[in-house]
């Protein structure tokens, strides 16, 4: 794969739990497309009734990406993300 293909930004398409047959419909639809990745929502309970806190990084940069995405997912039953495959590469300042 070439370093180009690789830096491709992927799209995840999050379906709630309760919209199967929306999750089925997505998952058709974008079936051929190798940036695009369907899945359900795999979250049980919501992460802040857990009982081990998470790391003090892991947590702030879960405040500011999952609200969005949980709300979308509350209001519409699904939500996209632009996954840049690199990102886990980058550091906070380089951006």
């Amino acid at each position: 794969m070439s370093s180009q293909a690789q830096a491709t930004p992927r799209h995840l398409r999050i379906v709630t739990r309760s919209e199967t047959k929306l999750y089925e419909y997505v998952k058709r639809t974008f079936a051929g497309e190798n940036t695009v990745e369907v899945i359900l929502d795999r979250r049980l309970v919501e992460r802040r009734q857990t009982s081990a806190a998470p790391a003090a990084d892991q947590r702030r940069a879960e405040r500011r990406s999952s609200r969005p995405i949980r709300d979308r997912l509350r209001s519409h039953g699904w939500a996209v993300v632009h996954v840049n495959q690199n990102a886990h590469t980058s550091s906070r300042g380089s951006q």
